[in-house]
């Protein structure tokens, strides 16, 4: 998926590239000695050249195991950052009353989605949230590309982690 996306004839965004590319994932908005590692402030091209001289085998396969499963553990974790940030805002399951929970941090979310019961497996609560969750890192709306304020140009990395209808009723003509 992310040599598809670097040879696509059409506009690409470096926000995008976190659901082709565990690596930018992982280090999106992170530094490393005063340097910036992958963040929406660097051009799509740029990004594309240190994903080839930094991390050339990802080239051919893009997110990989551990773009949703911790390599230390094992366990299931999140990486994509915007959503993280949209679960401590909203919870796991903003539209439920029964099973929306709002972490407190992103070390209690890692918790709740790697909880055990006794017997060693993931509880029922765990399997679910899992199952909704580390797909949907990539598989939900989100909205990248050109910001509301057309002069700055600036690019947005937003997960509204709401439905569709939510999103666009606080538009003056609803829906567009």
């Amino acid at each position: 998926m992310l040599k598809d996306h670097i040879e696509i004839k059409r506009k690409q965004n470096v926000v995008c590239l976190q659901c082709k590319s565990t690596p930018v994932t992982y280090y999106w908005n992170e530094s490393r000695r005063g340097k910036a590692m992958f963040n929406k402030e660097q051009t799509w091209q740029a990004v594309i050249d240190k994903l080839k001289t930094d991390h050339p085998k990802t080239l051919d396969y893009g997110a990989s195991c551990t773009h949703c499963h911790d390599p230390h553990t094992g366990g299931y974790r999140l990486i994509r950052k915007a959503m993280v940030q949209a679960i401590l805002e909203r919870g796991t399951d903003p539209y439920s009353t029964k099973y929306n929970f709002v972490p407190k941090s992103p070390q209690e979310l890692d918790s709740k989605l790697n909880q055990r019961g006794a017997d060693g497996k993931l509880t029922a609560n765990a399997r679910r949230m899992v199952g909704t969750l580390t797909c949907a890192q990539c598989h939900i709306e989100y909205t990248c590309g050109p910001g509301a304020d057309k002069k700055t140009g600036i690019l947005r990395d937003d997960v509204p982690w709401r439905k569709l209808a939510d999103q666009c009723s606080d538009t003056p003509y609803g829906l567009v």
